[in-house]
């Protein structure tokens, strides 16, 4: 027991030491403690093309850091910064003709702001040959309406070890993909021209080298829309902010092999993510869940998914209400004499600029406006009832494009 005593003791007074002397380095201004950097790609034992290539490292220090040196073979290569900004720079290794056929190894050393230096993990036996595959798909294809009869497609690839591009084009949903024109290696973006634009055009793009074709990227369409062909894309999606956390969806159903739709949201600063689920007879979703928030702008789209695919819509932005306006409560109708019905109510908000005075004759009519009244009002005389019928009334709070819900119905035969 006394010697396992002991050895805790120590344990402890050895991990005492070790965090006094990180806190002191930095306390005290000294650098004492070296980086730590580790490389993770390209691997060894790889086969590598003609070509640059990002090393994938990573490497802190507790006071800083300040440039990296990297090595190939064990010679030095270059030297590289910091940024001003304090992120760690992309480190690229320029691999040339002079190289093919031949294995190498590389590492880097990264220095902090005192100069103390660490070597990484050196990757090995890395062998170096023109071209060692077709090229990877170009991603994240996007279409942009110029004018009625003109879109851009735009794409981004960083396959070094490309020849050029394919474009194909398909007319109709129902259509054949079909090639419509070659690029060059350095082209990321090209114009469509003279469509028609009552049809829908669908689009897709590969690369290719002398090994062969990349898979194809993404396909989009004229409209927005997207999918992989089987299920028609919901269309015409309308966004409504109704308040501070509350928008309303409504879509136009194009399929009859959907099984649900999705509906995912977006920010300018995060990908999509489900919000909800609706059933194949629904075209419509009130958002207000966690997540909305005043002032907002959102981004939405609605999936249509079947057994085995799935399309979605364009997409569209909805703006969140700055403020929310309280409903009008305790709605009251009497007749207060022979030309008059006075309506009555609480006033609950300070944020309307007015309120707006509907009316229906009868349970299946439908509402008009028949009058618009100043802020803080609380009363109304109608003088227009119509005698003999059941008028029925409501009452909300508006300013701008901003407006409370409906307050309670009430109704009256005068």
């Amino acid at each position: 027991m006394k010697n396992s005593f002991k050895y805790i003791v120590v344990l402890i007074i050895i991990f005492f030491s070790i965090g006094l002397t990180s806190c002191m380095d930095t306390l005290t201004g000294n650098d004492n403690i070296s980086p730590t950097v580790n490389v993770y790609r390209p691997i060894s034992n790889d086969t590598i093309a003609v070509g640059t290539h990002e090393i994938i490292y990573d490497a802190s220090d507790d006071q800083g850091l300040r440039n990296f040196e990297l090595f190939v073979n064990d010679n030095f290569v270059k030297s590289i910064a910091m940024n001003s900004n304090g992120i760690k720079p992309a480190i690229f290794w320029d691999v040339d003709s002079s190289m093919i056929n031949k294995t190498y190894s590389y590492h880097i050393v990264a220095y902090d702001l005192k100069g103390n230096g660490t070597a990484s993990n050196k990757m090995t036996n890395i062998f170096v040959k023109l071209v060692v595959s077709p090229p990877s798909a170009p991603y994240e294809l996007r279409v942009t309406k110029i004018n009625t009869t003109t879109i851009n497609l735009s794409w981004k690839d960083t396959t070094k070890n490309k020849l050029g591009y394919e474009v194909w084009r398909k007319t109709g949903f129902n259509g054949e993909f079909l090639p419509l024109k070659n690029l060059s290696p350095t082209s990321f973006n090209t114009n469509d021209q003279n469509l028609d634009p009552s049809i829908t055009y669908f689009y897709k793009i590969r690369s290719y080298n002398d090994l062969g074709f990349s898979n194809f990227s993404n396909e989009v369409n004229s409209t927005g829309t997207g999918g992989s062909g089987s299920v028609i894309p919901p269309s015409n999606l309308i966004g409504t902010a109704f308040g501070t956390t509350k928008i309303l969806l409504t879509w136009q159903d194009n399929s009859n092999n959907e099984n649900y739709f999705k509906v995912e949201r977006r920010t300018s600063v995060s990908s999509f993510q489900t919000v909800g689920f609706v059933s194949v007879d629904q075209n419509y979703f009130r958002d207000s869940g966690t997540g909305l928030q005043m002032n907002s702008e959102y981004f939405y789209r609605v999936k249509a998914i079947s057994d085995d695919d799935s399309s979605w819509s364009g997409e569209i932005a909805v703006k969140t209400w700055s403020f929310d306006i309280q409903k009008p409560t305790n709605l009251l109708a009497i007749k207060s004499d022979s030309l008059t019905v006075k309506l009555t109510w609480i006033d609950n908000s300070t944020q309307e600029a007015s309120y707006h005075i509907e009316r229906k004759i009868g349970i299946d009519g439908n509402y008009e406006t028949i009058a618009i009244i100043p802020l803080d009002s609380k009363s109304y005389d109608d003088k227009s009832f119509i005698k003999g019928f059941l008028n029925v009334y409501r009452v909300r709070g508006v300013n701008g494009i901003v407006y409370s819900d409906y307050s309670n119905e009430t109704a009256i035969t005068p």
